[in-house]
């Protein structure tokens, strides 16, 4: 994987910041469930079959974040706060490139586009093992 800074393009889109700027609903909508103005109400799944969803425990997640309490949102839902911090690291890195007029560019080998390929199907079952054996 390699990536560089060059020129930004006229009209062209920060996805990085972009991405980022979404974050910001999945805290006011935690916030919202933790003060009971919003119910997202019981997993189906876990009704159903007994098992959490691949993402369980996500809202759990995200208030005990807001919390500041990295490690408890870490155990309520892994990949989850992954995934918080790689779109914030990259919305970061687009506004800065933003703001200096350039774009983030990223190149991808096949070998990387396969990792990547084998990383989106495993992680989310690892994840989900995961959740089903903390009783999530």
């Amino acid at each position: 994987m390699d990536v560089h800074l060059d020129d930004r393009q006229p009209g062209e889109v920060p996805w990085g910041a972009l991405a980022m700027a979404t974050l910001t609903a999945l805290p006011l909508g935690a916030w919202l469930v933790a003060r009971g103005w919003l119910d997202f109400g019981t997993c189906g799944l876990k009704e159903l079959a007994g098992l959490p969803c691949m993402m369980c425990g996500a809202t759990r997640a995200t208030l005990e974040l807001l919390r500041g309490d990295l490690l408890g949102a870490l155990a309520f839902q892994p990949m989850t706060i992954v995934t918080y911090v790689f779109i914030v690291l990259w919305g970061l890195g687009s506004l800065a490139a933003l703001a200096s007029d350039r774009a983030v560019r990223w190149t991808f080998s096949e070998r990387d586009l396969d990792v990547i390929k084998v990383a989106v199907v495993v992680l989310p079952l690892a994840n989900w093992a995961y959740l089903i054996g903390a009783g999530i």
